[in-house]
């Protein structure tokens, strides 16, 4: 029997933790042109997964409804911190919301001076156009920038449908647009807004637009929390810049390395002249029941370990088996990856892992886009790609209800 041919090259049995040192030891990272031809052949794939994701929700959404077991009387996919963010962009802070950062209300209100729309309806539209753009932009990355660092990565022959010619492209958009906690991409979130500022900064950091890159970093470190942690990787590529003897414009390549540094301690100026200490967005979230910097993260651990022995919080098993698939995601990463996805995949983890309780580490870790990636290279035969999409479709739904009920955070 012949075998099948693997997307990264070699047999189908390689394993995908194999270190490919060639990719590795370049400063520079390879990069293959896209054509127009390309990007509107993908168009079937972004679609049909954007399109995928929101149907499993209203699915969700329908199925709470109708046995009557929805959290609210009126149920709405404005919930949790779609809310927040919505009565920011409409009343403005207070001291309970400033652990939201700024730029997604601030988007918010920038559409409703174009659209006659509402907070909740401007929000919507934001969130679900940016995942589409999300979802485009990682094709984009892996495809140029990723998938030619791996030995012989051209797609995975003789397959159809959602493992086509994009390879480990194609996977990592499925895995991601209907991962587990998909279903924030379709909320009023700001996650949507976040991974596509994040995704072009890694793209424009390959090309070495450093310019370019620095905006984006500015603007994804208003975004979100872990927004400054994008100057991780910048500073790896930026090092990368000053050992090629070939890039001439090094001086430049510093500026994505302070721009979502920058972005983050504008809005940490703005707490501190309004309620006095500039850290309470991050204090804020290492006293309540979400992710922060430089917690212990054993304790939760420990507790979903305990759970899980004992059956005593069916939710909180969950975080267990997620937080250490992500862990072997940074393994693979670490040694099949480029090291500034591997340093970027390394930090959001930290983050996600060291908070109180591991309420919303699902959602943290699958806007991990690196493991992501990771995660889509374990998947290269058409049978594995299709039963991790299936599983994770089906978990999309649980969560969705889970969330929809009340008994999830997400």
């Amino acid at each position: 029997m012949t075998p099948a041919v693997s997307p990264v090259g070699g047999s189908p049995d390689r394993d995908c933790l194999e270190r490919d040192d060639r990719a590795l030891a370049s400063p520079s990272s390879p990069t293959r042109t896209i054509g127009l031809a390309a990007i509107r052949s993908t168009l079937p794939l972004l679609v049909s997964s954007w399109v995928a994701a929101r149907v499993l929700t209203f699915l969700a959404l329908a199925a709470v409804v109708q046995l009557g077991v929805a959290q609210s009387s009126h149920p709405t996919l404005n919930i949790w911190d779609a809310d927040n963010y919505q009565r920011i962009a409409g009343q403005g802070y207070s001291a309970a919301l400033i652990r939201f950062f700024p730029l997604f209300p601030l988007v918010i209100r920038a559409v409703r001076w174009v659209l006659p729309l509402s907070p909740p309806g401007a929000a919507l539209l934001i969130a679900n156009v940016a995942a589409l753009g999300y979802a485009a932009a990682l094709w984009l990355l892996i495809r140029s920038h990723v998938e030619p660092t791996l030995t012989g990565t051209n797609g995975i022959a003789g397959s159809a449908g959602i493992v086509a010619s994009e390879g480990i492209a194609g996977s990592a958009v499925w895995l991601t647009v209907l991962a587990p906690t998909g279903f924030v991409l379709v909320l009023g979130y700001s996650e949507a807004l976040f991974g596509l500022l994040a995704v072009l900064v890694f793209i424009l950091l390959h090309r070495r637009h450093f310019a370019w890159a620095a905006l984006f970093g500015l603007l994804a470190g208003l975004a979100r929390p872990v927004g400054l942690l994008l100057a991780v990787p910048a500073a790896v590529e930026a090092l990368q810049a000053w050992r090629s003897a070939r890039f001439s414009g090094k001086a430049w390549s510093v500026l994505p390395v302070l721009a979502p540094i920058g972005g983050c301690a504008a809005y940490l100026g703005w707490v501190a002249s309004a309620y006095g200490n500039p850290l309470l967005p991050f204090t804020d979230q290492v006293y309540g029941p979400r992710a922060s910097f430089l917690a212990d993260p054993l304790t939760p651990l420990h507790h979903s370990l305990v759970a899980l022995i004992h059956g005593t919080d069916p939710v909180s098993i969950l975080h267990l088996p997620v937080a250490l698939l992500f862990v072997a995601l940074l393994v693979i990463s670490a040694r099949r990856l480029p090291w500034s996805y591997t340093a970027f995949g390394a930090v959001m983890l930290v983050a996600a892992l060291t908070a109180r309780t591991l309420d919303s580490l699902e959602r943290y870790c699958y806007s991990d886009f690196p493991l992501v990636i990771a995660l889509a290279l374990c998947t290269r035969r058409r049978t594995a790609i299709l039963l991790a999409v299936g599983i994770s479709a089906g978990l999309l739904v649980f969560y969705a209800v889970l969330t929809l009920t009340g008994h999830y955070t997400p």
